[in-house]
């Protein structure tokens, strides 16, 4: 027999299709217990936690298993700690988050290899000359991420870091270890909140808004090819801190003083992110199989990366303000689902419930037959989605 995996993090659903397609069961805990997510889970075990500390409890009221963390954990290293003492872990241990979402750790080995990161401000103050970004050490999706102001004072306890903004797009890069090697899955480029005009003044400039793929142009990096210098990224971060499953390296495509292009490191997120569903929609990736394989055998070996005809975008929809969901807005978003396998609007809320202004309504995902194609529908889908839920 079995067992179902438990996938445990502030949003499962992504993750939890992805197993589904690939014939595993599954019982999940996250943070809203989403009505798709409830609705594919065989065994009806999915519960919701208002906090992410509460799932080091919570899993025993779910049937044994092995188990894997999707977004927010992180931050938790004690958390994993724990569910990991009663279920076989699929993925990154305590100790190696410790090492991994290191700063300090990580930028030196980064620069060792030839990579250029970020400059770090010395703790309590904001230089003067620059532009400066105020990050939380235990920072997820980019909130509570914000400009800094020159000289102000930062918290002297060391919670946050001030550190420099490298102007250029955002990307991902994606990628899957095991002992016999790592492998580049792709690259997204991130969107945030300041890249939704219509979504009005935010707190929260940086926050995760979405993520594209497709056929990037394969850019020269540092002397390297694109698909070149991703996989040397990947393969510093993997041996480095011992990485083993999926895992994603968030990057800046920034340009040096003479305009070569330059792939500029910020943080390693050692497990299944936000975006990896997207490599999925060309049907040639199965993530989370590919994740237990990675985890569970030495010597499997993926051999990547995804090769995109098409072009595609995942954006969540956030609330200007705090709604109510009745059952005709979730009847309406479920319509738009051809297969609740492979949904056009995801992560749909429960009928009765009500959404805080700032949090997330559901998640769209799109497909475009080219980059331009597929940023017209951008604005109109905010203008939609946002007069929708206003």
């Amino acid at each position: 027999m079995t067992l179902p995996v438990l996938i445990v993090g502030a949003s499962a659903r992504a993750a939890a299709m992805s197993a589904v397609r690939s014939g595993l069961e599954f019982t999940a805990i996250d943070l809203f217990a989403d009505e798709d997510l409830r609705q594919l889970a065989a065994t009806g075990h999915v519960m919701s936690c208002r906090r992410l500390k509460d799932l080091a409890r919570a899993h025993h009221e779910l049937p044994a298993g092995p188990w894997f963390y999707t977004g927010g954990l992180e931050n938790l290293a004690s958390v994993v700690q724990c569910i990991s003492q009663h279920r076989r872990l699929w993925g990154n241990g305590a100790e190696c988050l410790r090492r991994a979402r290191s700063i300090r750790r990580l930028y030196p080995e980064l620069s060792r290899h030839g990579f250029r990161v970020p400059q770090i401000a010395p703790r309590g103050a904001v230089p003067e000359r620059g532009t400066w970004l105020v990050k939380p050490r235990r920072s997820c999706g980019g909130l509570r991420i914000r400009w800094a102001k020159g000289g102000e004072s930062i918290d002297p306890a060391g919670r946050y870091l001030v550190q420099e903004f490298v102007p250029g797009p955002a990307y991902s890069g994606s990628y899957l270890a095991s002992p016999s090697g790592c492998s580049w899955i792709g690259a997204s480029r991130q969107r945030t909140r300041r890249d939704l005009p219509e979504a009005g003044p935010t707190k929260h400039p940086f926050q995760y808004w979405g993520s594209v793929v497709g056929p990037f142009e394969p850019l020269t990096l540092d002397g390297d090819s694109w698909s070149g210098r991703w996989t040397q990224l990947g393969r510093v971060v993997a041996n480095q801190f011992g990485l083993r499953g999926l895992f994603g390296v968030d990057a800046v495509l920034a340009s040096d003083e003479e305009g070569r292009r330059q792939l500029v490191p910020l943080e390693v997120n050692p497990r299944y992110t936000a975006s990896m569903e997207l490599f999925e929609q060309e049907r040639q990736f199965e993530a989370i199989l590919a994740h237990r394989e990675a985890c569970t055998t030495d010597d499997f070996l993926w051999n990547g990366p995804v090769v995109f005809a098409n072009w595609w975008q995942k954006l969540i929809v956030y609330a200007r303000e705090e709604i109510s969901v009745d059952a005709s807005f979730v009847r309406a978003l479920q319509a738009q689902n051809r297969d609740p396998l492979w949904p056009a609007v995801a992560d749909i809320p429960h009928p009765g419930g009500r959404i805080a202004a700032g949090q997330p309504v559901c998640t769209v995902l799109t497909c475009a037959s080219s980059e331009s194609e597929l940023a017209r529908k951008i604005p109109g889908l905010g203008k939609v989605s946002w007069a929708r839920v206003s």
